[in-house]
């Protein structure tokens, strides 16, 4: 009977699991403290605040990114104007 090890355990179920402080959030994001507070008031962002830290789940940051990826509230892209 095999046992399961750190090699079975794929990087994604790991970074689903991982809950970063909001220093290691801003780097992963590249955004600064008051962006990112932004976002939390503005709901984009989730986190989840265990005793005085504030975490920001693996789960939440692949939501925000995926976030970014279409528009916000459903309103369309509008493309750049063309200059003449």
């Amino acid at each position: 009977m095999s046992t399961p090890n750190s090699s079975s355990v794929s990087r994604t179920a790991v970074s689903a699991m991982y809950s970063p402080k909001l220093p290691e959030a801003m780097e992963q994001l590249s955004m600064s403290r008051s962006v990112i507070y932004e976002q939390i008031r503005a709901g984009r962002l989730r986190t989840v605040t265990q005793g005085r830290t504030r975490l920001v789940p693996g789960t939440a940051i692949a939501d925000y990114v995926a976030l970014g990826a279409r528009p916000w509230r459903g309103l369309p892209i509008s493309p750049a104007p063309v200059r003449a």
